[in-house]
C-alpha cells in the first residue's frame, strides 16, 4: 500500500486485500525459507523448512518480543541441531526425522520451545 494513512475506521466497514510484505512490530515477513545444509534459520520468515545434508549445525539469533517462528524438516539427510542465542528451556533442538517440528515463541529475551516433535535437550 503505497498511501499510508490511518485505515483502522474503514476496516469495521470493508474487506481487507493486503498483497506484499506485512511488517508487524518492525519485522518484515516474508514467505518460507528453505535452508539447505548447514547455516542460520533466518527471522525474516514465519516458516523455515529444513533439508537436512548430513550431520547439520543450525543457528537461531535472538528475534522480536511475541516472535513466532515454525521450523519443520521438510528431507532428512541427517540430523539438523539448532541452537539459538538464547534458548529458555533449553539449549538444542534436533530435528532427526522428516516432519519433524518446532513452535518457538521469542519472549523475554528468549526463545521458547511451544511444541512440537523435535527433540528438546
Amino acid at each position: 500500500m503505497t498511501n499510508r494513512r490511518n485505515v483502522s475506521r474503514e476496516l469495521e466497514y470493508r474487506d481487507l486485500d493486503i498483497a506484499g510484505v506485512i511488517r508487524p512490530q518492525g519485522v518484515e515477513l516474508q514467505g518460507v525459507q528453505t535452508l539447505t545444509g548447514a547455516g542460520a534459520v533466518d527471522l525474516i520468515s514465519p516458516i523455515t523448512h529444513l533439508v537436512t545434508t548430513g550431520a547439520n549445525a543450525l543457528t537461531l539469533a535472538d528475534g522480536e518480543e511475541g516472535q513466532i517462528k515454525y521450523i519443520v524438516m521438510k528431507t532428512d539427510g541427517g540430523d539438523g541441531t539448532l541452537t539459538p542465542t538464547n534458548l529458555g528451556n533449553g539449549s538444542t533442538l534436533t530435528f532427526d526425522d522428516a516432519g519433524d517440528s518446532a513452535h518457538l515463541l521469542f519472549t523475554n529475551g528468549n526463545w521458547y520451545f511451544m511444541g512440537g516433535t523435535a527433540t528438546l535437550a
